[in-house]
């Protein structure tokens, strides 16, 4: 993965939280090597890179970390 200067994490705790990410994801560019499945937190990883790590969306984001 490459390197990244700010990172934003992001978690869907329900269906709800997941639609919202999801429409906001919809247009960033992801690489197959910036996908990892962690079995022992049975959590997916991507990597993403676009218009998500903006500012003003990172401002409005309550679920933003």
């Amino acid at each position: 993965m490459r390197a990244v200067t700010a990172r934003l994490k992001l978690i869907a705790l329900d269906t709800d939280d997941l639609a919202v990410i999801s429409a906001h994801v919809q247009d960033a560019r992801v690489q197959t090597g910036d996908i990892i499945w962690r079995q022992g937190e049975k959590r997916l990883v991507v990597g993403m890179n676009g218009w998500i790590g903006s500012r003003r969306w990172r401002e409005k984001s309550p679920r933003a970390a």
